[in-house]
């Protein structure tokens, strides 16, 4: 059965109100999130903090919003290891998701 568009009138008042609520939702879904830069924090000192020797691209991170979202093949060719690929990966989705390196103590 073919899904029936808003202007047929085959769905109640209601359900096609409902329908459009959903989709002006998922548009306004996809807009990207901003996360708050750490007051007092350059790109160095986070990577300082997080260890596993990442702070050796800190010359090539120009800003702490490039670092939120640098990819893993940039890292690689950057020169780190898939080791230190995936933990600093990791916590920049950690500080995506509010948890401050800042607030541990220094990894190994």
């Amino acid at each position: 059965q073919l899904a029936c568009p808003l202007d047929l009138g085959c769905h109640s008042v209601a359900r096609r109100k409902q329908m459009q609520f959903v989709a002006t939702r998922r548009l306004f879904a996809t807009t990207v999130q901003k996360w708050p830069v750490p007051e007092g924090v350059s790109v160095g000192d986070f990577l300082t903090k997080i260890g596993k020797e990442t702070d050796k691209i800190t010359s090539k991170v120009e800003s702490f919003d490039e670092l939120m979202t640098i990819s893993s093949r940039k890292l690689k060719d950057y020169g780190l290891t898939i080791q230190q690929r995936r933990h600093l990966l990791k916590w920049v989705e950690n500080y995506k998701q509010g948890v401050n390196p800042m607030n541990f103590r220094k990894c190994r």
